[in-house]
């Protein structure tokens, strides 16, 4: 009876093991994957002036993704000639960033 308690034990013991250490070896793979995902999938967006407005658009695209209530005569004339040409913005943490700034 004891040999059999202890095999069931040491079984459960190896098990557990193996279980815990694929386990965490899966999240480390995971974590690292979406990692490189988000880094490879960080948009790019351009902040233009649109028909007066402050407005976002995709890299690329000509059509405006969002049109902020931003009226872009009201920002410091600097601001108004950098977004005349366009500001580059990477992510969306930038982006609303930047939308914080120009919208508040």
């Amino acid at each position: 009876m004891k040999q059999y308690v202890c095999f069931i034990l040491t079984a459960l013991v190896l098990l557990g093991t193996v279980f815990l250490s694929s386990n965490f070896e899966t999240k480390a793979d995971l974590l690292m994957a979406t990692q490189k995902e988000t880094k490879v999938k960080e948009e790019r967006y351009i902040l233009k002036t649109e028909k007066g407005h402050l407005a976002v658009f995709k890299a690329g695209e000509n059509t405006p993704f969002l049109i902020t209530e931003t009226m872009c005569d009201t920002l410091p004339k600097e601001d108004q000639k950098n977004l005349s040409r366009g500001i580059e913005i990477t992510g969306d943490t930038a982006l609303r960033r930047s939308l914080e700034d120009y919208c508040s």
